[in-house]
């Protein structure tokens, strides 16, 4: 339920880009004009993280699927290349630090100048990111602007999608960007993801030396997020025990150092200790084939539970704040939870609600929602 303060946002936000696809008509009329011929070099912005990377390669498929000769690169944040590794639609990554733009703009500048015909920025983007775009001689130049109220617009794209007013799933958002460039009706919008060898054996070793077999039900949970509210320690724990004593699951605590006190909290809770795991910091790719051996995912809007819908992998996921029309793990096998009777406005990790409406959200899911939604899978 959105309150009255997200929905004066929400009709501003429609505002703001109706108002920003104006002032592109206006621009555009003394703007020269550019084409797609002979398109060879191909440019994608997406400066977020990794559910953000995963929900683009969508994107990166329908561009190389119709433009098969040309080389597309890709600009994301250090330490994100290995979410793409073996993607087969990428030729070359490039990393930029999102908060050093400004100072590094001459260095970004030359590493694309004068070398590509097409540059696409995936999410929102800056004045400067646009401009260096512009300044780098890209000739076409388009962008996904269906952004917040607040969250900077596309500026110095050569052409600009005409707002929708429907919220709609990120995939289906940054598909929408293509059809400036005449790709329409992508039919396969599922996000993909690869496992290394090495990654793959290292989980697989890990898992035999603590006893955790191919035939076990084996249950990876993503517990807390840093910008989303999560849900209770209690709950965790009482869910975990279920699992073990329903279904004889192993469970799987995903998280780094950073979760390590809240995960542990979640533990000391539960009353089946011996059947619990926390792998700890793991690389990227040791993330990914954790998830990719596991049976099922369950937790908070997160990296793990995208990586999930990327690896085809059964996945449960908790909205409290937020839209999980946008956001939801994008798989057949993918349940999300969401209550619409309490306010899921604020996209913040904190709730501003006091005493018994205090994250609301997140106390409107049982576990016996989700007990329900995981026979559900099974079933599948």
């Amino acid at each position: 339920m959105k309150n009255l303060q997200a929905r004066v946002e929400d009709r501003l936000r429609i505002f703001s880009n109706y108002l920003d696809y104006s002032v592109y008509r206006t621009r555009s009329l003394f703007s020269k004009k550019s084409n797609l011929n002979n398109v060879k070099n191909i440019l994608i912005i997406e400066l977020k993280r990794i559910g953000d990377i995963l929900v683009a390669t969508p994107t990166f498929r329908a561009l190389k699927k119709n433009f098969p000769e040309s080389s597309i690169d890709l600009v994301i944040l250090p330490g994100m290349e290995k979410i793409l590794f073996s993607n087969p639609n990428i030729n070359k990554i490039l990393t930029w630090d999102r908060d050093k733009i400004k100072e590094n703009y001459n260095i970004y500048l030359q590493q694309i100048k004068d070398k590509y015909d097409l540059a696409i920025i995936l999410h929102n983007g800056t004045y400067t990111i646009s401009k260096l775009l512009r300044d780098a001689n890209i000739p076409f130049r388009i962008g996904c602007t269906r952004v917040g109220f607040s969250e900077p617009k596309g500026y110095f794209l050569t052409k600009q999608l005409l707002p929708d007013r429907r919220l709609k799933h990120k995939i289906e958002d940054n598909l929408d960007v293509l059809k400036l460039i005449n790709i329409n009706n992508v039919v396969d919008k599922s996000p993909e993801a690869y496992v290394s060898k090495e990654a793959d054996l290292f989980v697989k070793q890990k898992f035999k030396e603590q006893r955790i077999k191919k035939e076990n039900f084996v249950v990876a949970f993503s517990v807390i997020s840093w910008t989303h509210p999560t849900w209770f320690k209690e709950r965790f724990a009482e869910l975990a025990d279920r699992l073990i004593e329903d279904y004889k699951a192993k469970i799987i605590f995903l998280g780094t150092d950073k979760e390590k006190e809240f995960i542990y909290s979640i533990k000391e809770l539960m009353k089946q200790k011996k059947d619990n795991y926390w792998f700890g910091q793991t690389s990227i790719q040791e993330l990914f084939a954790i998830i990719k051996n596991s049976s099922l995912v369950v937790g908070i809007d997160s990296g793990p539970t995208n990586i999930a819908a990327a690896l085809n992998k059964p996945v449960i996921t908790f909205f409290g704040a937020g839209d999980k029309t946008v956001w939801r793990p994008y798989s057949e096998k993918s349940i999300s939870i969401q209550k619409d009777e309490v306010c899921t406005a604020c996209m913040k990790a904190k709730c501003k609600l006091k005493n018994e409406r205090n994250l609301e959200c997140m106390k409107a899911i049982t576990v016996e929602d989700v007990l329900k939604e995981i026979d559900k899978l099974r079933m599948l």
